[in-house]
């Protein structure tokens, strides 16, 4: 991905398609755009752009938008340019609420996707916050759930991820974690919820609304 995100003129810049591959042990409909520690220097780039450097992402994802159902772009939760393509290259964000997150700093996050919002050719809407790594029987979980439902104005998903430790060592260890049921079934439940909100945002007659960084991408 970090040739992909270099600002245009630049030698070394590739399409999207190019870096694409399919992870058949996982699923046979699954594809990722693998991220990259040169990514760092492409964030310094865009910054030295200053043309529509938000939308680097966004004109990548146009050659291959259509082939895909559903694309899942992960980035760091830090204000930089490569958070901000992440967001204006989307229709809706999901905003994980870790317990350790100060959420003066979730805040300014919305407030860069509705900066994002108005930058990008298309809505950026927030899809909700969902609780992430929730230690659930402590007083802390009970203040984050409490202060994330005031500060998101109840756009929180149901669906709580608990913490694993299974989940946690899985990046060093590179076990798939989705081969452990109990481990797996909070993230089956999320995205069961994700297909809901979607399915009565497309509705007119819903009030819901809808329209690091890998790219993951699904395709039927």
């Amino acid at each position: 991905m970090a040739q992909v995100m270099l600002p245009e003129g630049e030698r070394d810049k590739i399409p999207l398609a190019d870096v694409i591959r399919p992870l058949p042990d996982l699923h046979p409909h699954l594809f990722l755009a693998p991220g990259h520690l040169d990514l760092a220097r492409a964030d310094q780039l865009l910054t030295l752009h200053r043309v529509q450097r938000e939308l680097a992402l966004d004109e990548a994802l146009r050659s291959v938008i259509n082939e895909y159902d559903f694309i899942f772009i992960d980035s760091p939760p830090t204000l930089s340019n490569l958070l901000s393509n992440a967001m204006c290259a989307s229709d809706g964000i999901i905003i994980p609420i870790d317990a350790q997150y100060a959420l003066r700093g979730v805040e300014m996050l919305d407030q860069e996707r509705r900066i994002c919002d108005k930058v990008s050719p298309h809505a950026v809407t927030l899809l909700g916050a969902v609780l992430n790594k929730q230690m659930l029987a402590t007083n802390l979980h009970t203040s984050v759930r409490r202060e994330t439902q005031l500060l998101f104005d109840g756009n929180v998903f149901e669906t709580i991820i608990p913490y694993r430790t299974e989940v946690e060592k899985s990046p060093g260890y590179r076990p798939v974690v989705f081969g452990a049921r109990d481990v797996a079934e909070p993230y089956y439940a999320l995205a069961a919820e994700l297909l809901r909100r979607l399915a009565g945002a497309s509705d007119p007659a819903s009030s819901a609304s809808l329209p690091e960084a890998d790219v993951y991408m699904t395709r039927s």
